[in-house]
């Protein structure tokens, strides 16, 4: 295996990683006892932020599971700044409509405008633009305040607070024309489309800890490692970080002499296929 990957797989304290995103209680499950889960499947993604911590990247609410059962240490893939891609997808949302929207505002009157108000400020300056769409209703443009430019505006959080104490948002997924995969559909009372955010934007957010709502920014790298398949009695034993890194090196060797590891077009690593 190459040793780039090897250099990105690490075992770090859990205190240590920093989430961008925040999570509702409802959305996870703190197993009661970590016994109950043999393996701990894939290391989390993250990469460096400037206080010797680390940005967590994805599955904020698997690990807030685990941290609240108690665990320490945490299998990671540290990955370079220069090998990650930011999305932002188009969202739907459920059980909120544009009088919803206008009610909002009403309680923010400072902090939402629906509409683009003659004589505001435009641009990052001051604030961040977002765009809604319910039904048959021409697109509506909705002003977030953001005079701070730290981490995710105040009034994304009172929007998407709001949004889920009546229903939900999931992304738009669009399938390709001819495809014949069968997939649930979600009826949606509208769609919202936010402007894309980057690295700074996500590691400002997890510093100053004004986190964005989970789900709204996708990270991708330009390669993943998955099925670390780390033994949670070893995880949770108390030997050290070091021997639990030494540990998980010599279970990719030993996997990697067994035939048990593969990789794909250079961009998925399957530790334990």
């Amino acid at each position: 295996m190459d040793s780039e990957i090897y250099s990105q797989i690490r075992i770090l304290d859990s205190c240590r990683l920093r989430p961008f995103e925040f999570c509702q209680p409802a959305d996870y499950r703190a197993p009661a006892d970590l016994s109950e889960l043999p393996l701990l499947r894939h290391p989390f993604l993250t990469t460096h932020l400037e206080d010797d911590s680390y940005l967590l990247l994805e599955e904020t609410a698997a690990f807030q599971a685990l941290v609240e059962a108690g665990l320490k240490h945490i299998p990671v893939q540290i990955c370079p700044e220069a090998g990650l891609r930011f999305i932002s997808q188009a969202i739907g949302l459920t059980s909120f409509d544009y009088d919803d929207l206008l009610g909002l505002a009403a309680r923010y009157p400072r902090q939402i405008a629906v509409g683009r108000r003659p004589g505001r400020v435009e641009g990052p300056t001051g604030y961040l633009n977002v765009n809604l769409k319910f039904g048959d209703r021409p697109p509506v443009d909705v002003q977030l305040r953001h005079s701070s430019q730290t981490g995710c505006p105040l009034p994304l959080e009172y929007l998407f607070r709001s949004i889920l104490r009546t229903g939900r948002y999931l992304p738009v997924v669009k399938l390709p024309g001819n495809s014949d995969t069968v997939t649930r559909k979600v009826s949606f009372t509208a769609t919202l489309s936010l402007p894309s955010f980057n690295i700074d934007d996500l590691k400002t957010a997890a510093l100053a800890d004004r986190l964005f709502p989970a789900g709204i920014v996708r990270v991708v790298s330009s390669f993943r490692i998955l099925e670390i398949d780390f033994p949670m009695s070893v995880l949770t034993s108390r030997i050290s970080i070091a021997e639990k890194e030494a540990f998980l090196k010599e279970l990719v060797m030993f996997r990697e002499q067994a035939l048990k590891t593969s990789f794909y077009e250079g961009r998925i690593y399957l530790l334990n296929r």
